[in-house]
């Protein structure tokens, strides 16, 4: 299998190595134009590995049977009209990425190729430029945006490579509302507050984190999805026991002056709540926010 990986960032490393670990080497596709990446992986031992990628080359692109698209929400829909020329119509495109975008949108802009979203829980932190390292290893799921003939069979090939803990999820938009709601608890608290994730389970942040998955569980009873407020809680509280030392994803835009996904995450439960009528005051004030702190590091300016 042909893959390529657009986005070199910390998760897309992490596919790289893991895709090396079983004999594929992908090719990638990021933002500085160098025909070769030399990537460092250290594993969740300490351990440093460390490969020689091809980058950055249309023919690859265009020749490539998979791509994964592991690129910042806000980046995507930008970032894939530019590369319309490079990609075939036969490519199977998977998004992996943080928050939700417009479905609407990716298939107007790719309305023949088969289209798939991955929720992983995979960690990784990028250290720099060239180095990222593993900080968790969980199950990701994958599912088809536009159903076709061949998308079980897609699924099924990614499944047999075994480079990671992949699970078909047929309601794979109900794996992705779950994940914002975790993402949105631990990322935007720990945002606001500058603490790593482990703080949060500290009792002075208990009402916060139940008022929040409470605004969030409201939210997804209206959009079908029946989940009760105890499991919300439950993997939130799991999250942040596992990643107690790591800085979410957030924080480290924040850190690094970078936008952040909040329009995609916040800013999808928002248009929710509206096109539900739903009162969510809490997650609209951490919303207004981070979209404050954007506005002082120079994003969101109009």
């Amino acid at each position: 299998m042909n893959i390529s990986i657009i986005g070199n960032g910390a998760i897309g490393s992490l596919l790289a190595h893991k895709l090396v670990n079983i004999g594929n080497f992908p090719h990638l596709w990021d933002k500085t134009n160098n025909p070769i990446i030399q990537s460092h992986l250290i594993n969740l031992n300490g351990k440093k590995t460390t490969h020689t990628f091809k980058a950055n080359n249309s023919t690859l692109l265009i020749k490539s049977d998979t791509i994964f698209i592991c690129l910042k929400a806000h980046a995507i829909l930008k970032s894939m009209h530019v590369l319309q020329k490079y990609i075939s119509y036969k490519t199977n495109l998977i998004f992996v990425h943080n928050g939700i975008i417009s479905r609407e949108k990716l298939n107007k802009l790719y309305p023949y190729n088969s289209k798939f979203i991955m929720v992983t829980s995979l960690a990784a932190q990028k250290l720099n430029l060239n180095t990222v390292r593993h900080t968790g290893d969980n199950f990701s799921w994958i599912g088809a945006i536009n159903k076709s003939y061949n998308s079980q069979k897609v699924i099924s090939r990614l499944i047999n490579l075994n480079f990671i803990k992949l699970n078909s999820a047929p309601q794979i938009y109900n794996i992705q509302l779950k994940k914002l709601c975790i993402n949105m608890i631990i990322n935007y608290i720990t945002t606001v507050n500058d603490c790593k994730n482990g703080a949060l389970a500290q009792k002075k942040y208990n009402q916060l984190i139940l008022d929040l998955s409470t605004e969030c569980r409201n939210i997804l009873e209206k959009e079908q999805f029946n989940i009760e407020l105890e499991e919300i809680l439950a993997i939130t509280y799991e999250v942040i026991q596992k990643t107690q030392n790591n800085t979410s994803s957030m924080l480290q835009d924040k850190i690094n002056n970078r936008k952040t996904e909040a329009d995609y995450i916040s800013g999808y439960f928002i248009e929710l709540a509206h096109k539900h009528n739903l009162e969510i005051p809490l997650i609209i004030s951490y919303h207004n926010k981070i979209k404050q702190l954007q506005e002082r590091i120079g994003h969101d300016r109009t």
